[in-house]
């Protein structure tokens, strides 16, 4: 068996514009979200503990792309598209502006946390660069790791951001 995610870690999907990137993502959630006796194979991704799953969204439309991807990580993990399993949660960021993105996130993961304290939590930032001001800024860089790194020794977290 191979572990791919700690608990506490940063974990990091890094590649260029159109190489599924966002794809990856959420087959590792679908993995997690998978209903226990559902056959359907994610990639050989096999989950050994139950995590919620908080997913972040910052590009996709509102209309359409991200409901779809959504329901298609709900479908593959063997739930219909109407259900909304009770440990997968997700926020889209696309209409906050991108100076105030990382104080909203914040907030939110601090909400979340409250709700979902009883167990670890994976969060995907899909796409984390547009969580942060200005990313060619060392300094605006740093403030989104130096909040993921508080975060996972605070809470029992797993991030999962990609660029």
């Amino acid at each position: 068996m191979i572990i791919l995610f700690f608990p506490h870690t940063i974990n990091v999907i890094q590649g260029q514009a159109g190489v599924h990137k966002s794809r990856l993502a959420e087959t590792i959630c679908s993995a997690i979200l998978k209903k226990e006796y559902f056959e359907k194979e994610l990639l050989g991704f096999q989950v050994v503990s139950k995590f919620s799953i908080l997913y972040v969204d910052t590009e996709r439309n509102l209309t359409e792309q991200l409901p779809f991807a959504l329901q298609s990580i709900q479908m593959k993990a063997g739930y219909n598209k109407e259900d909304h399993p009770s440990d997968f949660d997700y926020i889209s960021l696309l209409e906050i502006n991108r100076k105030e993105r990382f104080n909203v996130l914040n907030k939110y993961l601090s909400h979340y946390r409250t709700i979902y304290a009883d167990r670890p939590t994976f969060i995907v930032l899909d796409v984390s660069t547009d969580c942060i001001e200005d990313f060619n800024k060392s300094d605006k860089s740093m403030e989104l790791i130096d909040h993921m790194n508080l975060a996972i020794n605070e809470y029992n977290v797993v991030f999962l951001p990609h660029t």
